[in-house]
């Protein structure tokens, strides 16, 4: 039963997997305890969700709806209109696999951003304190740098680069040079986040926890790694 004190957090995550439990079990448990968890596995469960309950953000674990298949367009309408009116999407995880044939792009122009897929690479970040943030972002609770295997994308503007690369930080005369880890969009009056952590772990639960404006509890040891 949700509880009315705690933010609304939808997980949605339309392509299934047999081992999805194992890969999300902390992360969901730590959810738990500071929001009220919804699970979107399948399309009916996902659009009564969206037309229904107010969120803090929704968590988009796998790469499906970047096919833009009809199958899937009423919810990524949604989804679109959610962030529009100052909702919070965070895409990530899974997401952040290669994806090929161009959909990546043509995924975020669905978006209006001009962001382009990069590289995958183990590298050491910081925090660039220029970009601009959701308002329930809790800058305070993160470290200055990260150790991070990450697929990181280019196109970016300077104000939506949250994880820069310090061994080769990006120059706006070089388009072909990967420039973030993570990216923050403002859309009209909400945010869109693309989530580069190529895997899960303690260290991204906590980023993605203070990009939802979440307090984490668990005692973190490093991020990503």
């Amino acid at each position: 039963m949700a509880e009315p004190d705690k933010p609304n957090i939808l997980i949605l995550s339309l392509a299934t997997r047999g081992d999805e439990k194992n890969i999300y079990e902390d992360l969901i448990d730590d959810l738990h305890g500071v929001s009220n968890v919804m699970r979107g596995k399948t399309i009916n469960a996902t659009l009564n969700i969206l037309h229904n309950i107010p969120l803090r953000a929704i968590i988009i674990t796998d790469k499906v709806l970047a096919d833009l298949s009809p199958e899937y367009e009423e919810v990524l309408g949604l989804i679109k209109s959610y962030i529009e009116y100052g909702g919070l999407a965070i895409f990530c995880f899974m997401f952040s696999n290669p994806i090929v044939n161009g959909k990546f792009e043509s995924f975020f122009e669905f978006f209006r951003l001009p962001w382009k897929q990069g590289k995958i690479t183990h590298d050491t970040f910081e925090v660039d304190q220029t970009c601009t943030l959701p308002i329930y972002f809790r800058r305070d609770s993160l470290p200055h740098q990260y150790n991070a295997l990450a697929m990181q994308i280019q196109g970016v503007r300077e104000t939506e680069r949250l994880l820069v690369p310090v061994s080769h930080p990006s120059a706006p005369d070089n388009a072909d040079l990967p420039q973030t880890a993570v990216a923050v969009a403002q859309i009209c009056l909400g945010t869109l986040v693309y989530f580069g952590g190529a895997s899960m772990n303690i260290g991204s639960s906590r980023l993605l926890f203070a990009l939802c404006g979440l307090p984490f509890r668990r005692k973190p040891a490093h991020l990503w790694g």
